[in-house]
């Protein structure tokens, strides 16, 4: 299972974690995770989960998942796409 995740990084886009299998059964839409971006561990949200990815190397995995359930509720992450789209705004801005 691959997590699209949102980071606050300010560059409008998701990037593909793997997820390991002993957070399969946690992680979806609106988690919160612990990622490695570079060399820094951050914080990102997940933004879907997905079965395939279309990043061509190995995917770094998705390290810990920080809360006890999903921060943001489906309709919010409808929501936060609506208005990066509305308002052309970097998505993790609208999160």
């Amino acid at each position: 299972m691959i997590a699209q995740v949102a980071t606050d990084t300010s560059l409008d886009r998701v990037f593909d974690y793997e997820i390991p299998d002993e957070l399969k059964d946690v992680v979806r839409p609106g988690t919160r995770v612990n990622i490695e971006f570079g060399r820094r561990k951050i914080e990102g949200i997940v933004f879907s989960v997905s079965e395939t990815s279309t990043h061509k190397g190995k995917l770094k995995p998705v390290l810990g998942v920080a809360g006890e359930k999903p921060l943001l509720s489906d309709t919010l992450l409808k929501l936060a796409t609506w208005m990066a789209s509305y308002y052309v705004a970097p998505i993790e801005a609208c999160l």
